[in-house]
């Protein structure tokens, strides 16, 4: 394969882990998917034997699809954003023994350069295509846009995500519910509670029965739903504003909780509904709550991956041991067709300050997708240059 000798440079995992690393790809204070997006097409471009497009998503954010002239049969995803930065050195990779640190060198930009690297060492693929999104730390659009596109154009037999961990295996993961709830209590003089309805405590108390109940749904693999009050703000209701005197009992309070649902019958729908009465036994009445993410769970059964064992070996990640995966959302459309997870990433330092990304990790990632490309997208692996 002939590559300008930037490219050549880059076909080193570590390089190109690095370079990823240092171009921004976090949402918000003017930044987001652009510079890396333009980076990875103009790389990808240089790349025979496929079709490299630009698939709008919004505000000039757009993802990236690479397919060959075959019905897909090996769909692999990477998301290109990361979370935004923490501390002065994120954007900056360094090399420390065999540690790679920078912001998103383990979620995800590691795997993601393994991923390119592998690719680049294939040819004549027969039923491949490459799927580089933005917005996965954020609200899915990537996915979502794609998944609107494309889900009655291909039908894929297997479904690989590089957003993974560990060189194991990731099978299944909880769903995701997220729902900014608000709730109306009724106001009183501080010195008589009890001639109000505090709308906090109330919510308080409804939030934590609603643990109670929603931790019942659980699975043997995928453990128990889990419910987290991710924030909260309440007071006096002022109409245009939240009175922060300590005089009156609080008559408002906005919340969000964010649960993970190990059962299907679980939905936000359901959880509305268990909730609305709880709040309603306290008193309040629920004025208006508002959905974000109504995401089931996702699982493929160990038995549908043996041929997938035999070239990323048996380990699996524990179901409950990480957060939503939107592979399942893909697994969801795609009438649950197998899928999986599968990484370099270091799952313990993910979204951390100091995040790092083992170098041998990376080595042998790029050695598994390429193996992976070619037994289920009819790759072959280059030998010498033409």
């Amino acid at each position: 394969m002939v590559f300008l000798e930037t490219e050549r440079f880059y076909m080193n995992v570590t390089n190109l882990t690095k370079k990823l690393v240092s171009i921004p790809s976090f949402v918000g204070q003017g930044f987001d998917e652009q510079k890396i997006g333009e980076f990875l097409y103009k790389f990808l471009k240089s790349l025979k034997n496929f079709a490299v497009i630009k698939q709008p998503v919004e505000n000039n954010r757009f993802n990236i699809i690479l397919k060959d002239k075959y019905p897909t049969k090996l769909l692999i995803c990477a998301h290109i954003d990361t979370v935004q930065p923490k501390g002065n050195n994120a954007l900056k990779p360094r090399v420390r023994g065999e540690k790679l640190f920078g912001l998103g060198s383990t979620d995800m930009k590691g795997s993601l350069a393994a991923l390119i690297c592998a690719l680049g060492k294939v040819q004549k693929t027969k039923g491949l295509m490459l799927l580089l999104y933005v917005d996965e730390e954020y609200d899915f659009l990537g996915m979502k846009k794609f998944i609107d596109e494309y889900r009655s154009k291909i039908n894929p037999k297997l479904i690989i995500s590089a957003d993974g961990y560990n060189l194991s295996i990731g099978n299944g993961c909880r769903g995701l519910i997220e729902i900014n709830f608000q709730v109306k209590g009724k106001t009183a003089h501080a010195s008589k509670p009890q001639n109000g309805k505090n709308a906090i405590l109330g919510s308080i108390n409804a939030i934590n029965e609603l643990k109670n109940i929603i931790e019942k749904y659980r699975d043997n693999m995928l453990g128990k739903t889990s419910c987290n009050l991710a924030y909260i703000q309440g007071g006096l209701d002022l109409g245009k504003g939240i009175g922060r005197e300590g005089n009156n009992v609080a008559d408002i309070a906005e919340f969000v909780l964010d649960i993970r649902p190990a059962d299907p019958k679980l939905n936000a729908k359901r959880v509305v509904e268990i909730f609305k009465s709880l709040i309603e036994k306290e008193g309040l009445k629920l004025i208006n709550y508002k959905i974000r993410h109504d995401f089931g769970l996702w699982m493929t059964p160990k038995n549908k991956l043996k041929k997938v064992e035999k070239i990323t070996g048996k380990n699996y990640l524990g179901l409950g041991s990480f957060g939503f995966i939107d592979t399942q959302m893909l697994w969801q459309v795609f009438n649950k067709v197998p899928s999986i997870t599968f990484g370099a990433g270091n799952l313990e330092m993910a979204h951390k300050e100091n995040e790092y990304v083992f170098i041998p990790n990376l080595l042998k990632a790029e050695g598994k997708y390429s193996a992976l490309i070619h037994s289920f997208g009819g790759g072959e692996e280059e030998h010498g240059n033409d």
